[in-house]
């Protein structure tokens, strides 16, 4: 997931998506090196080392650019307050079996047929995406 160029955020009534910045690195640091964090994130759940932070960063960064696709960072809207980050990195569809909600005949296509929805897990959190 990423911003269209051009596109600098995207917004809700509580929240503004934008683009991970140099700036965020302070931030994103202290965040994944939280255990109850890493655990998420990662393989493992080993919490990460300011030096894997930052090269974290510098992948999403270009990332933007090379793949057009990338984190972004969570800024609640009242005060600022860069809160998280959301996105998808490097999606790949691992079962074609019915019960998972995808048929072999749509890989390769652009677009999923009208009403298709593609569901998938990260972490203890199910997302759902309509096609």
């Amino acid at each position: 997931m990423t911003l269209a160029h051009g596109t600098d955020r995207l917004e809700s009534a509580r929240l503004v998506l934008r683009r991970v910045a140099p700036d965020d690195l302070p931030f994103f640091t202290r965040l994944h090196a939280l255990p109850e964090v890493a655990q998420h994130l990662y393989p493992g759940g080993r919490p990460r080392s300011p030096e894997e932070t930052a090269a974290w960063l510098q992948y999403t960064l270009a990332s933007y650019e090379q793949l057009a696709l990338g984190y972004l960072a969570v800024v609640r809207k009242e005060d600022g307050a860069l809160i998280g980050r959301c996105g998808l990195m490097d999606l790949v569809v691992e079962s074609a079996a019915p019960e998972h909600g995808v048929r072999r005949g749509w890989f390769g296509r652009e677009q999923a047929p009208a009403g298709v929805a593609l569901t998938f897990g990260v972490a203890p959190v199910w997302w759902r995406v309509n096609c």
